[in-house]
C-alpha cells in the first residue's frame, strides 16, 4: 500500500475523482502501459498514478540528461541518481510510485526498447500509451497493438503545439500508420545523418507537455471507463494561442500497417530462451511455412558514418540505437565481404543467416506473439511460453521488492 493510501481512506482520497466520474473499481483493477518516459510520458504517468490506476508498466531505454530537468516533473533528485543512476524508466517508475493513490499501486519498468520487451507486455495492458518520439518505435507499437487487440492513445508536442489521438483495435478503423505511413528504418537512417540539423529544432516546453500529458491520460482513463469521444480522431492545439481543432482520421487503402488481430493463438512448444532456429523447427513440425518477424532483422548493414558493412544479426531497433561500426565507436564488427541484408520473414525450411539469433534479440521474448503463415498464405498466431512481463522490474515500495513478479 502506498504511503498516501495508508494515511487516508480510499473514499477520502478519491472523493473528488468519484464525483468527476472516475470509478475506483475500474481504476484499481486496470493496467496501463506507457512507452516512453520523457516529458510527455512523465506527465502521463504522473496523472495516471495520481488518478489511481492500479498497475503501471513503464518502458524506456533512454537516460536523463541535464536539459531534461525543465520539462521532467519526475526527474530524480541527486540521492536517487546515486542509488539508481540516470536511467529514465527506473527513476520515473519509483517517482510515480511515491505519489500513486491506488491502495495497492504496482509500478514496473524496463530499460529497453519496446521492440526488445516484446508485444506480450501490450497484451498484459488494458490501454497502451505511446509517448515515444521515435517514428519506428511508434509504428511498431501501433502495429503490435492491432495484432494483440489493444487500444493505443498517442500524443506528441513541439514548442507550444500538441496533438493527441485515440486508436481503437478494430480492423475497419483508422490506425496510426494510416495517417503516418513513413517510418525510420535501417535503409533510411536520416535521424542520424541529420543530428546537427535536429539541434536547431525549437525546444519542447513543460507547459505544453503538461497539457498534452493531461489529455493523453484523461483519454486513457476514459477508455477504461468506456468513454471514447476522440476515438479515430486527432486533437490539435496550441497552448499560447488557445486554439484547438479536431480532425477525423480515415482508413487509408494504402496503409502499410497491420489492420487485423492475430485471432486465436495456439501454444508454441519452444524454449523461451531458445533461438530462431528453434522457432523455425517448431513451426515446421506444426505444418507452417514461414514466420513473420515483429520487426525486420538486420543481418548486415552499412555504418552510417564510414559506410563499412557491419555484421549485425539483430532486430532493426537494436541496430538503430547505434548504427556505427566498431571503428567509428559503435558495437558492430565488419562483415566478411557481403552487402546489406534485411529479413522480414523466415522460411521455416531455410532460416539461413538467423539460425543462431536468440528469440529475445529477434523481438520474441517470453509471452510474445509468434506470427506464422500456413502453406496457403493464410496467417495464424502462436503464443510463446512464459510471462510477458518477465523482463520487467518492480519499483520498490512498501508492497515488495524488485524480485516480485507482476500480475498478468
Amino acid at each position: 500500500m502506498t504511503a498516501l493510501a495508508d494515511r487516508r481512506s480510499v473514499e477520502d482520497v478519491h472523493s473528488r475523482s468519484i464525483l468527476a466520474g472516475y470509478s475506483p473499481d475500474v481504476m484499481f483493477s486496470s493496467t496501463v502501459l506507457v512507452v516512453g518516459a520523457g516529458a510527455l510520458g512523465q506527465n502521463v504517468l504522473l496523472n495516471l498514478a495520481l488518478a489511481g490506476v492500479q498497475q503501471l508498466l513503464v518502458v524506456d531505454h533512454d537516460m536523463f540528461e541535464p536539459h531534461n530537468v525543465t520539462r521532467s516533473p519526475l526527474y530524480p533528485p541527486a540521492s536517487d541518481v546515486s542509488d539508481r543512476g540516470l536511467g529514465k524508466a527506473v527513476n520515473v517508475a519509483h517517482r510515480a510510485l511515491a505519489v500513486a493513490t491506488a491502495p495497492e499501486a504496482d509500478i514496473w519498468w524496463a530499460a529497453r526498447t519496446i521492440q526488445r520487451v516484446g508485444d506480450g507486455v501490450i497484451r498484459a495492458a488494458d490501454v497502451v500509451v505511446s509517448a515515444v518520439d521515435d517514428m519506428s518505435a511508434r509504428a511498431w507499437l501501433a502495429e503490435r497493438c492491432r495484432v494483440v487487440g489493444r487500444p493505443m492513445v498517442e500524443g506528441g508536442f513541439q514548442d507550444s503545439r500538441y496533438n493527441v489521438s485515440v486508436f481503437g483495435p478494430d480492423p475497419d478503423e483508422a490506425c496510426f500508420r494510416c495517417v503516418n505511413p513513413s517510418r525510420e528504418s535501417s535503409a533510411s537512417c536520416t535521424k542520424y545523418a541529420l543530428k546537427a540539423e535536429a539541434a536547431a529544432i525549437v525546444p519542447a516546453l513543460q507547459t505544453t507537455a503538461a497539457v498534452a500529458g493531461g489529455l493523453v491520460a484523461e483519454h486513457a482513463i476514459g477508455w477504461l471507463h468506456g468513454r471514447t469521444p476522440i476515438r479515430a480522431r486527432r486533437v490539435y492545439g496550441d497552448i499560447r494561442t488557445g486554439s484547438s481543432s479536431v480532425a477525423v482520421l480515415t482508413t487509408s487503402l494504402a496503409c502499410p500497417g497491420v489492420h487485423t488481430a492475430s485471432g486465436p493463438l495456439v501454444d508454441a512448444d519452444i524454449d523461451p530462451n531458445g533461438t530462431v532456429a528453434d522457432a523455425a523447427s517448431w513451426a515446421r513440425r506444426a505444418g507452417y511455412a514461414s514466420i513473420l518477424l515483429p520487426e525486420p532483422a538486420v543481418v548486415r548493414a552499412a555504418c552510417t558514418r564510414c559506410g563499412a558493412v557491419c555484421d549485425v544479426r539483430a532486430g532493426e531497433s537494436t541496430w538503430l540505437l547505434s548504427p556505427l561500426c566498431a571503428g567509428c565507436g559503435g558495437p558492430w564488427h565488419p562483415a566478411e565481404g557481403h552487402g546489406p541484408a534485411l529479413v522480414r520473414a523466415i522460411d521455416v525450411d531455410h532460416p539461413q543467416d538467423l539460425v543462431d539469433l536468440s528469440l529475445r534479440e529477434a523481438g520474441l521474448p517470453p509471452g510474445a506473439t509468434l506470427d506464422i503463415v500456413h502453406a496457403d498464405g493464410s496467417p495464424a498466431g502462436a503464443l510463446l511460453p512464459g510471462s510477458p512481463l518477465d523482463d520487467l522490474r518492480r519499483a520498490r515500495g512498501d508492497a515488495g521488492d524488485e524480485d516480485d513478479r507482476p500480475r498478468c
